[in-house]
């Protein structure tokens, strides 16, 4: 398996504290989780941050293309103001007081917008700090990037 979105889903099922970690039982709410999921997948990290990676921070194998970063970036930004509403929820997650795979993935897209110097808004950021005090993420990131 090589696909993030695919390996998170099978850890997430696989290994799943059910405590802490959202799991849907009935396909309403696997489809309302699968709808974020694919959204971030999608218009947040192929549509907007890979352009971005590939043609900023890999240009030298992909060529320049200023105004298709910059389009990216405008994207990326329209889709975080559309969906910010939703990150405030009755609890730190966007499924409530569990941790699902959506935020995993959301999280990951927000550590790249804040590496390419996007400003995100204060309620995306007062998300994504919920996310960055877990002491799990706290472990992995620093086994991840240790220097």
């Amino acid at each position: 398996m090589t696909e993030s979105a695919a390996i998170i889903q099978y850890l997430s099922e696989t290994f799943a504290n059910s405590k802490e970690l959202y799991l849907p039982n009935d396909a309403r709410s696997r489809a309302t989780l699968s709808e974020w999921c694919y959204f971030i997948f999608s218009e947040l990290d192929a549509a907007s941050l890979y352009v971005v990676r590939r043609h900023e921070g890999l240009k030298h194998f992909y060529g320049e293309a200023p105004v298709a970063v910059e389009s990216a970036k405008d994207y990326l930004l329209h889709n975080l103001a559309a969906m910010a509403s939703r990150v405030v929820s009755d609890g730190p997650y966007l499924f409530g007081d569990r941790l699902s795979t959506a935020d995993v993935l959301l999280m990951t897209c927000l550590y790249w917008a804040t590496a390419i110097e996007v400003l995100l808004s204060d309620t995306v950021l007062h998300y994504r700090e919920r996310l960055r005090q877990r002491p799990a993420y706290n472990a992995a990131f620093k086994r991840n990037f240790a220097q």
